[in-house]
């Protein structure tokens, strides 16, 4: 032990300063070497974790996660490292799922300016179920599709005013969605945008 350290009057803080990362089990991990290294009052050495404590004296001293064993506040130093590990992982978290976010407003705004693509009808013969031996009729739109259990009529390209005579808005609706999160999930934005929000939600109330 390089310096003795005495009648310590208070924590001042405890901090993870090391940035964390996703891995490949979705989890977020912290990056060695990557944090604001100070060096502990008692052993001399470098952690990235660490408590700032003040002494009876006002001096202010850096003391590392295992050097503050055999102090007056090892315990407390051991609970708020926990909490201080928690708040970075949670805090790095949280930016990358803004940062997906972000991501998937721009695309958004990208898709909803291009051309909606021509309609296509064709007919879906049935194997199984109900409608087994008859054929319906499906739609596409660019990637997008819907498939009805109407009887099949028609074929090919369809005009935007023939699909509209054709089906009612809950399909038009349908199909358009369909070919937008086509068009979404192929530039790679995040489908899952309701669990991303309720998700950040989470997070900021923990990090309160």
């Amino acid at each position: 032990m390089k310096n003795e350290l005495k009648n310590i009057k208070r924590i001042v803080s405890i901090e993870d300063t090391r940035q964390y990362e996703e891995g490949p089990d979705d989890r977020f991990h912290p990056i060695p070497g990557s944090g604001d290294a100070n060096e502990c009052y008692r052993c001399g050495r470098l952690h990235e974790v660490h408590a700032m404590v003040e002494t009876e004296d006002g001096g202010v001293y850096v003391l590392g996660v295992t050097c503050a064993k055999g102090t007056s506040v090892e315990k407390e130093v051991k609970n708020g490292v926990s909490r201080a590990k928690t708040a970075a992982r949670l805090q790095a978290e949280l930016q990358a799922l803004q940062a997906k976010i972000e991501e998937r407003d721009r695309i958004e705004k990208e898709v909803e300016a291009l051309d909606e693509p021509p309609v296509v009808a064709y007919g879906i013969e049935r194997k199984v179920g109900i409608y087994k031996g008859q054929v319906t009729q499906g739609f596409q739109m660019g990637k997008g599709w819907i498939e009805t259990n109407r009887p099949h009529k028609f074929n090919g390209e369809l005009s935007t005013a023939e699909f509209n005579t054709h089906t009612d808005w809950n399909e038009r609706e349908m199909l358009r969605n369909s070919w937008f999160r086509e068009e979404m999930a192929a530039r790679g934005a995040a489908m899952n945008g309701f669990a991303i929000e309720e998700r950040i939600r989470k997070i900021k109330r923990k990090l309160k």
